[in-house]
């Protein structure tokens, strides 16, 4: 687990805006290659969904990790937007 406190405060990219944690919240992250192994593809299909997708990240620290909570959201939105087409 993340603490804020650690470097400077998380930010939000995939999805192109900037998002601070408030103070004292801990981020529960995942790196790219174990959100791979959750989805079953590589890395880089997952940083091509990160591009591509807009698949949400963090940057913490120059590392780029997916919070669960967010991955799930992104998940369910991509899974109604296949079943319109």
């Amino acid at each position: 687990m993340f603490h804020p406190d650690q470097c400077d405060p998380p930010t939000r990219d995939g999805a192109g805006s900037s998002m601070a944690a408030p103070p004292g919240e801990v981020i529960a992250k995942m790196t790219l290659k174990e959100v791979a192994l959750e989805f079953g593809v590589t890395v880089r299909t997952i940083q091509n969904w990160v591009k591509k997708l807009g698949l949400p990240v963090v940057s913490i620290c120059g590392k780029v990790y997916a919070e669960p909570d967010a991955l799930r959201a992104w998940w369910e939105e991509q899974k109604k937007g296949s079943t319109k087409r």
